[in-house]
């Protein structure tokens, strides 16, 4: 069961450290490396929170495996795994990147498409909704072949929508509206 006061707690308290040494921006980053590897591979967060492996066995697993990372994270991981918490690891650098977004101004979205878009093309997209929401918005490109054709753009509660499925929905609708009158 996860505990969201324990996911709160750790999450600010590294967010508050990041504040204090004017790191939000780096830490931040740090964190989505680091979502993106727990996401990734969440059989680590198993071994480093199993209960077989003394202390002394993560804390050398941790500081080798994140020795590119800054000392406070690793320093973090450590005072995770000390109180048993290095399960919830995924959970609160999630929250804490949420922290630094909404700290920094950056809102985080997703952009939908039946192929993979290049660098460049999420970039353009980056700008284009981020001048409509007035907000920084940063993209992630997930893959739905159901679209047909297009791209579809999800920023916290806004869609733009520009699939060709989406397209038709409209048609659709209007048609069934007009029919209706």
């Amino acid at each position: 069961m996860i505990d969201d006061t324990i996911v709160s707690h750790w999450s600010n308290a590294f967010f508050q450290l990041a504040q204090e040494e004017k790191k939000v921006k780096q830490y931040s980053n740090e964190a989505g490396i680091l979502i993106d590897l727990f996401t990734k591979y969440p059989e680590f967060l198993d071994v480093v929170s199993s209960s077989v492996l003394s202390f002394s066995e993560k804390s050398k697993i941790i500081k080798t495996t994140f020795d590119k990372f800054s000392r406070y994270m690793i320093n973090f991981f450590l005072l995770l795994t000390q109180e048993g918490y290095f399960r919830y690891s995924l959970l609160i650098l999630k929250e804490f990147r949420r922290l630094c977004n909404e700290y920094q101004g950056i809102q985080y979205g997703v952009v939908y498409s039946v192929v993979e878009l290049s660098a460049r093309q999420i970039k353009k997209l980056e700008q284009k909704i981020s001048s409509i929401i007035s907000k920084t918005v940063e993209l992630v490109n997930k893959i739905d072949q159901s679209l047909i054709a297009g791209v579809k753009v999800k920023v916290k509660n806004q869609v733009f929508d520009g699939s060709v499925k989406g397209q038709i929905e409209q048609i659709k609708s209007s048609l069934e509206k007009n029919n209706q009158e």
